[in-house]
């Protein structure tokens, strides 16, 4: 059995270097694609605590999550393109 297309949760974490590793790897063995998927949830801490919040933390958090985003495909689309894999991308 082979893959066509490899599904990876991507972050800006230090752990996701090697899921990336793991499933750049074994595309590479199967001739496959590799689509890297970036959550970017909305800012729901105000909820959580039962009060609201001002806009502009709410806002300053929903940056923070972005920019995580933002980078954690960068670096996962480097990783592709260093060992010739083709990679997509997708942020929910």
């Amino acid at each position: 059995m082979t893959f066509k297309d490899i599904l990876v949760h991507i972050d800006d974490s230090s752990v996701c270097a090697h899921r990336v590793s793991a499933a750049l790897g074994l595309a590479k063995r199967q001739g496959a694609s590799v689509t890297g998927v970036a959550i970017e949830l909305e800012s729901t801490i105000s909820r959580y605590v039962g009060m609201e919040f001002p806009s502009n933390l709410d806002q300053a958090q929903q940056d923070i999550v972005k920019k995580a985003a933002g980078s954690a495909i960068a670096k996962f689309e480097k990783s592709a393109g260093e060992v010739g894999v083709k990679c997509n991308t997708q942020r929910i």
